[in-house]
């Protein structure tokens, strides 16, 4: 799937944190804001993947998931191995368009030990190109030692 994506999508500039351990997330900080094209290329191959048709306009409500992973996984680059996705949660405005340009921001909404395991919420705000909301989420980690 990565010949799919746009070449001119960005990573984020801001400064991401040095420090991959829990004790570095800081609840309230904006991590960064990723940049993501829905090319046809990406959308089709993630309709093939799914078996899903291929979408004349609205990409399908499947993809937010591909916008909440790949700006985690931009935003927060450096994080220690085995972590485990726990949930995403959506609140959905509109469904991006084929081919549009989002923009997701991340920020660390809260953390917590629970049972001696380390839970990271981190919350995503989507919009597309004419600034319209797409969604607000939440994706929950259980944080790696």
């Amino acid at each position: 799937m990565d010949q799919a994506i746009d070449k001119q999508d960005v990573l984020p500039r801001e400064d991401p944190p040095r420090e991959a351990d829990f004790a570095a997330l800081e609840p309230g900080r904006r991590y960064g804001t990723h940049t993501l094209t829905l090319t046809a290329a990406l959308v089709h191959d993630w309709c093939k993947l799914y078996g899903s048709p291929i979408p004349a306009s609205e990409v399908p409500l499947g993809m937010l998931s591909v916008i909440s992973i790949r700006t985690f996984m931009a935003t927060i680059p450096v994080r220690p191995p085995g972590g485990v996705h726990g949930g995403q949660r959506f609140t959905v405005h509109a469904l991006p368009r084929l081919g549009e340009r989002v923009s997701t921001t991340l920020r660390c909404g809260a953390k917590e030990v629970r049972k001696g395991r380390l839970w990271v919420k981190l919350e995503m705000a989507c919009t597309g190109e004419d600034d319209r909301p797409i969604f607000d989420g939440v994706h929950t980690a259980l944080w790696a030692r």
